[in-house]
């Protein structure tokens, strides 16, 4: 038996989905997090459950990495003991417990899980024996509500007769939840190296499109590198499960004709008007689902819902 290992929580949207729809995110979820470590040369071992996933690595670097796949609630470093009694608990909790609890307000939360009919005990007992044994030992008051440590105890039985595992840990690194990257099709996003088509492409990789990117150039080499920055980021940190592909099409030859023939008040509208047709030909072109602007209404003149209007039409 390993003596530590990751639990990985799935994102609680997948609770409410029927069956198979859940298990298809669940079977999605999985050859993510799979890219994600084998993409990072992060070795590993996963167990999959229904509700959740257990991974074992000596790779400390595992926990940033998958906090960044979406789907998944939270991460937490657990340290694996077998069990018999509730005694063994009680004492094996103080050995991992104590020292970080040590003057400090302090919350025992216990679990069972699987076949709680092996377990001869239940959470609520876990709960008083080990929070009075580690005042005992030195711990500050229980306090509930935002403690200062939280104490988690996960008890399973055991098989055939033998010991149960418990497994132990304190911190829950928080993952970003959505649904895993791949669930809900692919689709083009129209990308100029600005916030705003950064956080609307990152928001859509997180509700589980995948995204290809559309570049408009305006600005030759220097615009282009500064796209392909930003882009590699959302391809090399938010994106495990697919490839993206980025399009660039040089706009300015377009941008010129249209200051030439267009009066100034007209010219971005109608300029942001010719990107996104681009976009739309791209997406229809390479058969994706959708399109997005990352628009920001209000937040230029071009921005506006009526220019908005204008442009979508």
């Amino acid at each position: 038996m390993p003596d530590h290992q990751l639990i990985l929580r799935h994102s609680g949207d997948f609770y409410t989905k029927a069956r198979k729809t859940r298990l298809r995110f669940q079977q999605r979820l999985v050859h993510n997090i799979e890219d994600a470590l084998t993409s990072e040369g992060i070795p590993f071992r996963l167990e999959k459950t229904w509700s959740r996933s257990y991974l074992e690595t000596p790779d400390e670097r595992a926990i940033e990495v998958l906090t960044r796949v979406f789907g998944m609630q939270s991460v937490s470093a657990a340290e694996l003991r077998a069990w018999s009694t509730l005694d063994d608990v009680v004492r094996q909790g103080v050995e991992v417990f104590a020292a970080s609890t040590r003057g400090r307000t302090f919350a025992v939360r216990g679990t069972r899980r699987g076949d709680v009919t092996g377990i001869p005990f239940d959470s609520l007992d876990v709960e008083r024996a080990l929070g009075k044994a580690l005042l005992d030992a030195g711990a500050g008051r229980v306090r509930l509500d935002d403690p200062e440590v939280s104490a988690w105890v996960e008890m399973e039985a055991g098989t055939a007769g033998g010991p149960g595992l418990v497994r132990f840990f304190q911190e829950k690194a928080r993952s970003w939840g959505g649904l895993p990257v791949g669930v809900e099709g692919r689709a083009v996003a129209l990308v100029s190296g600005g916030f705003d088509s950064a956080v609307a492409s990152w928001l859509l990789l997180k509700r589980g499109v995948e995204l290809d990117y559309v570049f408009c150039n305006l600005g030759g080499a220097a615009h282009r590198l500064g796209v392909l920055k930003v882009m590699k980021v959302l391809a090399d940190r938010w994106s495990y499960g697919y490839r993206p592909r980025l399009y660039e099409i040089d706009f300015q030859p377009i941008a010129d004709e249209l200051r030439a023939k267009v009066r100034d008040q007209h010219w971005q509208i109608i300029l942001k008007r010719q990107m996104v047709r681009v976009a739309e030909k791209m997406a229809l072109r390479t058969r994706r689902l959708g399109m997005v602007t990352g628009e920001a209404i209000g937040q230029v003149s071009s921005q506006t819902l009526q220019n908005l209007m204008v442009i979508s039409q």
